[in-house]
C-alpha cells in the first residue's frame, strides 16, 4: 500500500513539473514573438506640405508668439498652399524613382491624421504611385494622430464632410458617433476655467482653447500604443510637426519622409511602460 501511495504522488509531482515547463516554454515563447514583433515594426513618418497657416506665421507680426498675432477664421483645418501642393508633387517624383525609405509594396497600413493638409498631401505625394501600381492597402484616418491643437487651422471638418473630398479613406472605424462629428480637442466648458498655456498677455488673441500638455501627451502616448497594438510591420503615418517631434524628438520639414523602428522612437524609449501597456 505504501508502495503504492509514493507511486502515485511520484507520477503527480511529474506531471505537475511537466505542467510547469510547458507553461513556461509558451510564455516565453509569447514574450519572445512580442519582442521580435515590436523589433520587425517600421513606422515611415511623413510630414505634411506648407500650408497657408504656415505661411501666414510665418510674415512678420503674425509669428507664434508676436504680441501682434490674431487668430483667423478663414484658416480652419488649412489646406496646403502652392508651395505645399508643390513640395507634395515633388514627394510624388521621389515616390516615383524610388527615393523613398520602403517599397511601396511592403506598404501594411496607412495612418492618416484627419486634418486636410494631411490627406492632401498623401494624396498627392504617395497615394498616385500606388494606385497606378493597383497596391491597396488600407488608409485610415485616426483622430490620436492630429496635430495639437494651436489655433484654428488644427480644428478639422466633420467625417461626414471628409468622406466627400476623401472618398478612398476609412473614416469609420477609427471614430465613434461623438467623434464622427468633433474629433479635435475641444475644452468642457470652452474658456470658462480655461489655464492659457500660449504666449498671451501681450496682445494676442486665439479664436479656440488650445491643446494642454497633459492631454496631448496622454493622446500621443495613445497613438504610440495604438501603433504598436497593431499586427502590420510596415505602416506609414502622415500627420503633424508637434506630432513627430514627440514621437521621434526631432524637428520635420514640410513633406520630410523618415523610417525608424517602432522600438526607437523616442515616445517608446523615454516611457516603454506606457507606450507597451496596450
Amino acid at each position: 500500500m505504501f508502495k503504492m501511495k509514493r507511486e502515485f504522488f511520484t507520477a503527480i509531482m511529474v506531471a505537475f513539473v511537466q505542467l510547469f515547463q510547458q507553461c513556461f516554454s509558451a510564455l516565453a515563447s509569447s514574450s519572445s514573438s512580442e519582442s521580435n514583433s515590436a523589433s520587425d515594426k517600421r513606422i515611415v513618418f511623413i510630414r505634411h506640405g506648407c500650408t497657408f497657416a504656415n505661411e501666414y506665421l510665418a510674415q512678420p507680426g503674425t509669428g507664434w508668439g508676436d504680441p501682434t498675432f490674431q487668430d483667423v477664421p478663414d484658416l480652419r483645418d488649412s489646406p496646403l498652399s502652392p508651395l505645399g501642393v508643390r513640395q507634395a508633387t515633388q514627394l510624388r517624383q521621389k515616390v516615383k524613382d524610388g527615393n523613398f525609405p520602403v517599397a511601396l509594396e511592403n506598404i501594411d497600413l496607412v495612418v492618416v491624421s484627419p486634418l486636410s493638409r494631411t490627406l492632401e498631401t498623401f494624396e498627392l505625394g504617395v497615394w498616385p504611385e500606388m494606385e497606378k501600381r493597383k497596391l491597396t492597402p488600407p488608409v485610415v484616418a485616426l483622430p490620436y494622430a492630429r496635430e495639437r491643437l494651436y489655433m484654428i487651422s488644427d480644428m478639422g471638418l466633420t467625417t461626414d464632410e471628409l468622406k466627400v473630398k476623401f472618398p478612398w479613406v476609412d473614416f469609420d472605424s477609427q471614430f465613434d458617433k461623438n467623434t464622427s462629428k468633433e474629433w479635435w480637442y475641444t475644452s468642457e466648458n470652452g474658456w470658462e476655467d480655461y489655464d492659457e498655456w500660449r504666449p498671451h498677455g501681450n496682445g494676442q488673441k486665439y479664436l479656440v482653447p488650445g491643446e494642454p500638455d497633459n492631454e496631448f501627451e496622454a493622446r500621443m502616448f495613445d497613438l504610440v500604443k495604438w501603433l504598436g497594438a497593431r499586427p502590420e510591420k510596415t505602416i506609414v503615418l502622415v500627420c503633424h510637426w508637434g506630432v513627430l517631434e514627440f514621437l521621434t524628438g526631432d524637428d520635420f520639414d514640410n513633406c520630410e519622409v523618415r523610417a525608424i523602428n517602432y522600438e526607437n522612437l523616442e515616445s517608446v524609449k523615454k516611457d516603454p511602460l506606457n507606450a507597451s501597456s496596450v
